[in-house]
């Protein structure tokens, strides 16, 4: 079919395809470096209708887990920047087909942008970070809360469909899942350990890790350095348990000086509520004793 010799011919470093059949075929998508889809493998079942190409491909995600990045990366909400835009809750639709012009390549390489978005959250809130003032912005340390939670919570998914992707391999695909990770697995265990986001000059934005995040990474990296041992890669200088120390976070100092200005603060107030009572008390008893006499 000419639609595989396209593919066989435009795929990206970074895409592999395998043919089953003249109308099924499994794609693998890598994250892309320095973002937080990082070392992950994200596979895609693709089905062409009877009547290709005058209807689009159906493009199924073959784990549960990588539905999250595609939500994640506004693919719900049409916010991503690709003519394929239409996704629910089974399956990503192919939306705006063109059948003279459109190819299931065009749609594997859209797909890609979602895995190789290294500031999710500004791309999901239609922030255009090719923008010269939000480049500058974030040259110069300028984030939100918000985007820390939001690459917190898509490495950790990431995480989590590399366990199931080794778990349970996609059928003709055993072998190169084995072989990624064997290759990847230190420095997917270093990215956990803990996960750090550079951004621009400013230290205090290196890490930020909420306790819920820095918890249930705990569990993932054990489970991610057991599986990757079966595997069979050689990880004697990595321990079982995860550093959850966060020394260099800002946040979490501030937090800190936080707290202990808010508990000598209540001690004040709540010495000189006592005091105060004290104070009343003797009056009151003071009275007392004068009417009695």
């Amino acid at each position: 079919m000419q639609e595989w010799k396209i593919l066989k011919m435009g795929l990206p470093d970074s895409i592999y395809v395998r043919v089953y059949d003249n109308n099924v075929a499994r794609a693998v998508i890598m994250g892309g470096a320095g973002t937080p889809y990082q070392d992950g493998l994200f596979f895609f079942d693709i089905i062409l209708p009877p009547d290709y190409p005058s209807k689009p491909p159906a493009v199924h995600c073959y784990y549960n887990s990588a539905r999250s990045y595609l939500r994640g990366a506004g693919l719900d909400t049409h916010r991503i920047e690709t003519r394929w835009s239409h996704y629910n809750w089974e399956k990503l639709l192919v939306g705006k087909w063109n059948p003279n012009a459109s190819t299931l390549l065009d749609i594997l390489v859209s797909i890609q942008l979602v895995f190789q978005t290294e500031n999710p959250y500004f791309s999901n809130h239609g922030m255009n970070t090719n923008d010269a003032h939000i480049q500058e912005a974030i040259k110069n340390g300028y984030m939100l809360d918000e985007f820390f939670d939001c690459n917190e919570r898509l490495f950790k998914a990431n995480c989590v469909t590399m366990l199931a992707t080794l778990t349970n391999p996609p059928k003709g695909f055993e072998a190169f899942v084995a072989q990624h990770f064997c290759d990847r697995a230190e420095t997917v265990l270093t990215t956990c350990n803990p996960y750090k986001i550079k951004c621009g000059e400013y230290p205090r934005y290196e890490t930020k890790m909420c306790k819920e995040y820095r918890e249930s990474m705990a569990n993932v990296y054990s489970l991610l350095l057991e599986a990757f041992k079966k595997n069979g890669s050689s990880l004697d200088g990595f321990v079982g348990v995860i550093n959850l120390v966060d020394d260099d976070s800002g946040y979490a100092k501030r937090s800190t000086s936080c707290d202990e200005d808010t508990v000598l603060v209540l001690l004040l107030f709540g010495v000189i509520f006592i005091c105060g009572l004290c104070g009343a008390i003797v009056g009151i008893v003071q009275a007392i004793n004068g009417t009695l006499r």
